[in-house]
């Protein structure tokens, strides 16, 4: 989350209203967890459902 904030320019807690915008909107965002504590976890967007509806 910290590299993408960085990236786009903005906080991590902006970061976290476009993920609850885009949900609201009806997109799944999907928290995937990796064990391994050398390395962080990952959001992604499925947007499988919206496709669906166009």
């Amino acid at each position: 989350m910290e590299d993408l904030a960085f990236k786009c320019g903005v906080s991590n807690r902006q970061i976290y209203r476009y993920l609850n915008e885009l949900q609201s909107m009806g997109f799944e965002i999907i928290k995937t967890t990796n064990y391994d504590a050398s390395s962080r976890g990952r959001y992604s967007i499925n947007d499988d459902e919206k496709a669906k509806m166009k």
